[in-house]
């Protein structure tokens, strides 16, 4: 009898790891379109409607996952943990999405070098997340988890420096006061995936410790 529970407090168990990969993966799907929109605007309006067809994967995702704590008596994770790296891979979908919006809402003709390079970050970032998730489930794979976390910080700091000189080179001489206010905008809203992405690693990391 006792293994039988056991057995269906596992299985209930994995379907949260199995929708955190879910998600993960949802989020680099979308970080690969929003690439892709970058390097051709001509199907930004059909790239963009992609991406939010994926957010609402991800709302989706997160969704059955609050469901699946409120109908489950024993979770592999303390319910604070599952709520917060729920919420964070939601918020880098999220903003994905939003990021694609902007620029087809400003209407943008031409996209700079630098947004090319935020993209190559969060598309690096996003891979990195979905390739480390499924190493949660097991403890003797947390080195990895470790070294991966290490990665997405790295990145996010290059995010940053990327944003400050971004937005230098944009203030130092503007030409145009609408420019100004569209690029950093979307400068802005691309850096904040990033940040986004380095909350989940500050979420595994805390998953790490307390685990280990």
């Amino acid at each position: 009898m006792l293994m039988n529970l056991l057995g269906i407090f596992q299985t209930k168990g994995d379907k949260f790891y199995t929708a955190f990969e879910e998600a993960s993966g949802n989020n680099h799907k979308a970080a690969l379109l929003l690439d892709k929109l970058c390097k051709n605007l001509k199907i930004a309006e059909k790239t963009s409607q992609q991406i939010q067809e994926l957010e609402h994967k991800g709302d989706q995702i997160s969704h059955n996952i609050y469901s699946q704590i409120n109908s489950t008596f024993v979770t592999p994770l303390d319910r604070e943990d599952i709520i917060m790296l729920t919420q964070s891979l939601d918020d880098v979908v999220d903003l994905i999405d939003t990021s694609a919006s902007t620029i087809i809402i400003y209407n943008v003709k031409k996209i700079p070098p630098v947004v090319h390079e935020f993209s190559e970050i969060i598309t690096a970032s996003t891979k990195l997340v979905s390739t480390i998730l499924p190493k949660l489930r097991h403890r003797r794979n947390f080195a990895e988890v470790h070294k991966a976390i290490v990665e997405i910080n790295r990145l996010e700091n290059k995010a940053d420096d990327l944003l400050r000189k971004s937005l230098t080179r944009l203030f130092k001489n503007p030409k145009n006061a609408i420019e100004v206010i569209r690029w950093r905008d979307i400068y802005e809203r691309l850096e904040r995936i990033t940040d986004k992405t380095e909350d989940i690693a500050n979420v595994l990391q805390n998953l790490v410790t307390k685990y280990a």
